[in-house]
């Protein structure tokens, strides 16, 4: 059985508030759960690329592959297939910028990462690992 590929990015502003998203109603698995940017990277595609895709699709934010920093990386089943799971961060350096969600997502926000409350766990562990590091100035 083929593995699918996916990837998130947690996406800071320059005052360290992480964007969340709330998944639409009609979502199969987590209707109205707290979602990050991101999803299935085309055959091809890779990670990194893949996650600035899915920024640009599901918020209208363009961000550059090149300043994404792999934060956290999984396997796990979804819908019965196995997946592997990516996720990136990216400081962006304006604060609380304008968000253009898709009809994947209902609702959008700028959280402070310690008033974040029921994303999955696997996403959890990325913003907590990319808040404790200081990933933004290394080389």
């Amino acid at each position: 059985m083929p593995i699918s590929r996916a990837a998130k990015l947690v996406i800071f502003d320059a005052e360290d508030n992480v964007l969340l998203l709330r998944r639409s109603h009609t979502h199969p698995q987590y209707a109205l759960g707290p979602d990050l940017p991101g999803g299935i990277i085309e055959d091809g595609e890779d990670f990194a690329h893949g996650a600035c895709r899915e920024a640009l699709e599901e918020t209208g934010l363009t961000i550059e592959p090149t300043a994404v920093k792999l934060i956290y990386s999984f396997e796990q089943t979804y819908f019965g297939k196995p997946i592997s799971r990516f996720i990136y961060a990216v400081r962006l350096t304006d604060v609380q910028p304008s968000i253009s969600i898709s009809w994947e997502h209902d609702k959008s926000s700028w959280v402070k990462p310690r008033d974040i409350k029921g994303l999955e766990e696997p996403y959890q562990q990325g913003i907590d690992y990319a808040n404790q590091h200081n990933l933004w100035n290394e080389v």
